[in-house]
């Protein structure tokens, strides 16, 4: 029988000999034979293969092929070979079949096997198989977020769950658009007791395709720790969007926050208020101060408030106004604008207290 090999070059293959373990590259073709040499250049080593086309297919069976050995080799067998073949078979089938990181299954598989057989086997070189070979199992990528949602159902066990636990929930549909959420499962009762959720958007780690426009995600607060829980891609910023996320946490999963922290984005607290009327809306300070810092830049005030050290402290006393108690709040503004006065800024602070 004959082993066919992948050689280390680009597009070569290695024809072993199983009888003898000996290794033969193709030198030439002739009349049905194929005349082999060994793949060692300084080795005189040939054999000869008959009755054999001209060319094959790939899925030709080498099984019931004999090789016969016509001249000898200078070097002892080489049985490693086939050993390293089996053991890239190996890693190949569990990088295709498992998801886990491909260094770690590359090093798991290599410590069954003895040294020698491993050590002839670089990291460096077969990682870019490795990445091939998993490639091809994933699913085209899909267009849509219904495609999305198709594609990954069909690779659930690996990609849609976590500890054995589903991760990906399922679509949440609103005004014919599509949205996808994704809950741990195992942290739900974590969010279901916190007192105060955080929700926030991130249009920076979303998918190109399907055209996603943010990533929302729902965190539960426990104590001093803060836990994301609740995922979901979405294609737009409509209320009607998030007011189909908030009913399928409220009717799924029976979750009511008594107080959500959020941005101040408009279609976002009128749909958390409108699916939890009683609940304590908050405004996150890191986007109160992030939105007054937006405004005074694109309103042309960007060089005063870098250059300007007056203009920079009075920047710094609006944003730190959200710090007050509820009571002080307005006291602390008009402190705010006579400061402003007293330093002759009021025209630049003009379209900052409208």
């Amino acid at each position: 029988m004959v082993i066919v090999l992948n050689g280390q070059r680009a597009n070569s293959v290695l024809y072993v000999d199983d009888t003898s373990d000996l290794v033969y590259r193709i030198d030439r073709k002739r009349n049905g034979t194929w005349y082999m040499k060994c793949h060692h250049a300084s080795c005189p080593g040939r054999a000869k293969i008959g009755s054999m086309p001209l060319e094959i297919a790939d899925d030709f069976d080498f099984s019931e092929t004999l090789m016969v050995q016509t001249k000898d080799h200078n070097h002892s067998p080489e049985a490693y070979l086939k050993q390293v073949k089996e053991l890239k078979e190996t890693i190949l089938k569990v990088c295709a079949s498992e998801s886990g990181d491909m260094h770690q299954i590359f090093k798991k598989e290599c410590a069954k096997v003895p040294v020698e057989i491993a050590s002839k086997l670089e990291w460096a070189k077969f990682y870019y198989s490795m990445r091939k070979v998993r490639k091809s199992q994933l699913p085209a990528v899909p267009t849509t977020m219904s495609g999305l949602h198709d594609a990954i159902r069909t690779v659930m066990p690996r990609f849609g769950m976590v500890d054995g636990i589903e991760f990906y929930h399922g679509v949440v549909e609103a005004a014919g658009k599509t949205s996808c959420m994704f809950v741990t499962k195992q942290l739900v009762t974590v969010l279901r007791a916190s007192a105060l959720w955080h929700v926030d958007g991130t249009f920076k780690t979303v998918p190109r395709q399907p055209p996603g426009k943010q990533l929302v995600t729902i965190m539960a607060n426990d104590g001093d720790k803060v836990y994301p829980v609740v995922y979901v891609i979405m294609p737009c910023k409509e209320k009607d969007s998030y007011v189909a996320v908030f009913e399928t946490l409220k009717n799924e999963f029976g979750l009511s926050p008594p107080a959500v922290m959020s941005d101040y984005e408009a279609s976002l607290r009128a749909a958390i208020k409108e699916v939890y009327p009683n609940t304590d809306l908050k405004g996150c300070w890191f986007h109160y101060a992030q939105a007054i810092i937006k405004y005074i830049s694109t309103h042309g005030l960007k060089t005063a408030l870098t250059q300007d050290r007056a203009f920079g402290n009075m920047v710094k006393m609006l944003i730190a106004l959200a710090l007050l108690p509820a009571g002080d709040v307005q006291a602390g503004l008009a402190h705010a604008k006579r400061n402003i006065e007293s330093a002759g800024l009021t025209e630049q602070f003009e379209p900052v207290m409208q």
